[in-house]
């Protein structure tokens, strides 16, 4: 399953390896793609992920996570995406987009 997401594209973001290829360590905003074969159900989210050493560690949503400890280890590419298969067979394509503050979009009421 593969689900089109925006390319990567803020060279700020992420840090630079000795050959220049940039990996990711830290939070970051991302677009998720969601696909579940058993029920054909298929979502799209903007999330906040946890990268550790450009390896995935957490995929948290907004009432709970998923984590490495439910998936094989899986990395980013250095156009910050990923595409991994959890324990249950749902597949997730994960595509980096920006720092954490920018996942969501929140302006206070005006009093």
């Amino acid at each position: 399953m593969q689900v089109e997401l925006k390319a990567f594209d803020d060279p700020t973001i992420g840090d630079s390896d000795n050959d220049g290829s940039l990996y990711f360590d830290g939070s970051y905003c991302a677009e998720v793609g969601y696909y579940n074969p058993n029920t054909v159900a298929r979502s799209e989210y903007k999330l906040i992920v946890d990268v550790s050493n450009n390896e995935l560690e957490r995929i948290k949503f907004l009432q709970g996570w998923i984590d490495d400890s439910h998936f094989e280890p899986v990395e980013f590419d250095s156009d910050g995406f990923a595409e991994l298969v959890d324990e249950r067979g749902h597949h997730y394509n994960i595509q980096i987009v920006g720092e954490p503050e920018s996942c969501f979009d929140y302006t206070p009421p005006l009093v």
